[in-house]
């Protein structure tokens, strides 16, 4: 009786570890197709030219799903049309982790506008399958920019909350203080906006301290 318990107990623990390797460390094949958008002003709805995108296919992973790294990691700048193309790539295979329904993220940087994050909406097919085409939902789009309205403090808030998300996106390497080559573009202009502020930083040390940290 206790030798037959025993061998349920190892079948048990058998199932149990195959399950999990084959749900979380099975091999997993994406691709995405070809995006075109165009970035036009808010108010005016004229293109926007000179307009960072970067765009990102961030990987999860885990018991308790948490970002584990970057699956593609692309940028570019718009044209005098607010025109940007990113070509098609894949297929790519990864072991680290599975791609969420909302992949692609973008984010658009212009100075003297809010910067633009956009992503799909959440779908409740399971992000969990092999062979995943990846199309974004803003395709084909125009997309609105608005001017920033504001103080300067608040301005600089926004640029810390964007440098934050650059950081995140980088694996945790401060975009300041490494030279991040998969996004060289958005790393020199996010240098070249703090450029402009080194009186107002003076005038206030929170903030200084904050963007030096």
């Amino acid at each position: 009786m206790k030798i037959h318990k025993t061998l349920i107990n190892i079948l048990s623990l058998f199932m149990i570890f195959t399950f999990l390797t084959s749900c979380f460390f099975r091999p997993r094949f994406y691709s995405a197709k070809p995006i075109e958008a165009w970035i036009v002003d808010e108010d005016t709805g004229k293109p926007l030219k000179n307009v960072v995108v970067v765009i990102y296919w961030e990987l999860h992973g885990g018991m308790q799903p948490h970002p584990v790294g970057q699956l593609t990691i692309m940028e570019t700048v718009t044209d005098k049309n607010g025109r940007f193309y990113f070509p098609a790539w894949g297929p790519k295979t990864t072991f680290r982790g599975y791609l969420r329904s909302t992949q692609p993220h973008i984010i658009f940087f212009k100075s003297g506008y809010e910067w633009g994050y956009f992503s799909n909406d959440i779908s409740r097919k399971s992000s969990l399958g092999i062979n995943y085409i990846r199309i974004s939902k803003w395709h084909g789009k125009s997309i609105e920019l608005s001017k920033f309205k504001g103080n300067m403090e608040k301005y600089l808030d926004k640029l810390f909350d964007l440098r934050d998300d650059l950081d995140d996106i980088s694996e945790y390497q401060n975009i300041l203080d490494c030279e991040w080559k998969e996004i060289p573009i958005m790393t020199q202009a996010i240098r070249k906006e703090y450029s402009n502020f080194p009186p107002y930083l003076e005038k206030c040390p929170s903030l200084k301290l904050k963007f030096l940290d």
